[in-house]
């Protein structure tokens, strides 16, 4: 599978900076998700009482991310140097050594199991603005 994903990804990326005047790119890293371990978590699911009380965030360890998204983390690292493209990654954001959270500082981070909340997009997008800067 992973051989596939650098595959695919590569012959995108060429085929890509082809087409396009500026010759940078920034590939981004994986960010965990939380379809897994079931059940998916869904702050919707959530009462009003056990978002007061902190309760509606969901933490794993970090090594089971690591697990779900080694494959695509190792395949995006390496079509980087294939493509000689950036990297961002975020991890660090949701993740320390050893847990991910939904939650950061009190205040979700997802809106669903995948998807960020608009804030948490807005407080990101200086990393990305860094990480396209850096390329030129």
């Amino acid at each position: 599978m992973e051989k596939n994903i650098r595959f695919n990804l590569t012959n995108t990326i060429f085929a890509f900076l082809q087409t396009i005047v500026m010759k940078y790119l920034v590939l981004v890293q994986s960010i965990p998700t939380y379809r897994n371990p079931t059940p998916i978590w869904d702050p919707r699911s959530c009462s009003l009482v056990a978002i007061r009380n902190g309760t509606c965030s969901r933490d794993i360890p970090t090594a089971f991310i690591d697990d779900l998204q080694h494959a695509s983390r190792d395949a995006i690292e390496a079509v980087a140097k294939t493509t000689g493209s950036s990297v961002l990654d975020l991890r660090r954001w949701f993740c320390d050594a050893k847990t991910c959270s939904t939650d950061k500082d009190g205040a979700f981070q997802y809106q669903d199991a995948t998807h960020l909340t608009v804030s948490a997009s807005s407080a990101l997008a200086p990393q990305f603005v860094e990480a396209i800067n850096s390329t030129q």
